[in-house]
């Protein structure tokens, strides 16, 4: 999000991944070469400007995520792909998180290959132009799932016609294709950044986790609005009002619970009001090796200057 604001750096240092992580990866299956700066001042590299160079420690992906905290990114090296011929949305309403389910399981064994699959529920997808004919349909659940088909033209037209068929078999009700997708995409791409909102978070679990904790969010926050990265299991929730029981309470008592029942955490990515931002109710509980993990960000940066209080054990 925010391409205007965001650098190169920025997106490695944090990893930050949008919809077509479902069908290309994440940013460090594309960090093939990477130079810094550690807190002594030192320069140093890993990787290079091939993709089979695999000489030395792979500083590619430890320093992709790593907050800054480790090193001052330099230079990078990515590995690229072409822009496709032909983009399409395929959407429909969802009925239930059983249906929800049903659908997300069916998409593994898909004769398509879509490089997104968003499921989205709230107001925010509610008023959204784009959904409205799904918005008015009879479904209580409140919730749209969302492909996204690329490729050359006849092989797009080819998996529209097929996943609408496969959806339509599953018992959904009149998928639509969304005209305007580029419109549309950059709303899912901006999600996570749009707008104000008392809370962002953002949880990592398994796939088939996702319809539960968005059931779990929405128990939390009835007004929410959410969108799941569901073939990744990635849910990111912009709450409509601050947890009345307080942060800690909502997020360790309730969601990191049902995050951690399909081995996954929860972890906050904006709080205006910097209520309650303790390093738990922040991260996320977890059973990381924090000695190791330490240790590691000692022999990077030994004086502490780099994105000081930003390491996220500390």
């Amino acid at each position: 999000p925010q391409a205007a604001k965001a650098t190169v750096g920025g997106v490695v240092a944090t990893n930050w991944n949008g919809p077509r992580r479902f069908g290309l990866g994440t940013v460090r299956d594309y960090v093939i070469g990477i130079s810094a700066i550690d807190g002594r001042g030192a320069p140093f590299q890993g990787g290079g400007r091939v993709v089979k160079n695999v000489a030395g420690y792979d500083f590619c992906k430890l320093l992709t995520g790593s907050l800054g905290t480790l090193g001052i990114i330099t230079q990078i090296t990515f590995k690229l792909k072409p822009i496709p011929e032909q983009f399409a949305l395929l959407a429909c309403a969802i009925a239930s998180a059983d249906q929800a389910e049903q659908i997300l399981a069916a998409l593994v064994n898909s004769a398509t290959t879509p490089v997104a699959v968003e499921l989205l529920a709230g107001p925010a997808w509610e008023r959204e132009p784009a959904l409205q004919s799904l918005a008015e349909s009879p479904s209580k659940s409140r919730c749209f799932l969302v492909a996204a088909l690329e490729g050359a033209a006849t092989e797009v037209a080819w998996m529209t016609r097929q996943l609408h068929s496969e959806w339509t078999s599953l018992g959904v009700a009149s998928p639509i294709t969304i005209g305007e997708a580029g419109d549309f995409w950059r709303k899912l791409v901006e999600f996570s950044a749009a707008g104000e909102s008392p809370l962002v978070l953002k949880a990592s679990l398994v796939p088939s986790g996702v319809a539960a904790f968005i059931t779990a969010l929405r128990q939390l926050d009835p007004d929410c609005s959410i969108q799941a990265h569901a073939g990744n299991g990635i849910v990111i929730a912009r709450l409509a009002k601050f947890p009345e029981r307080g942060l800690s309470r909502a997020l360790v008592g309730d969601l990191q619970t049902v995050a951690a029942a399909h081995h996954g955490q929860v972890m906050v990515l904006e709080n205006p009001s910097g209520a309650e931002m303790t390093r738990q109710s922040v991260w996320g509980g977890g059973n990381a090796p924090f000695a190791l993990l330490s240790a590691v960000k000692r022999k990077f940066d030994p004086h502490d200057i780099l994105n000081r209080g930003r390491f996220v054990y500390s």
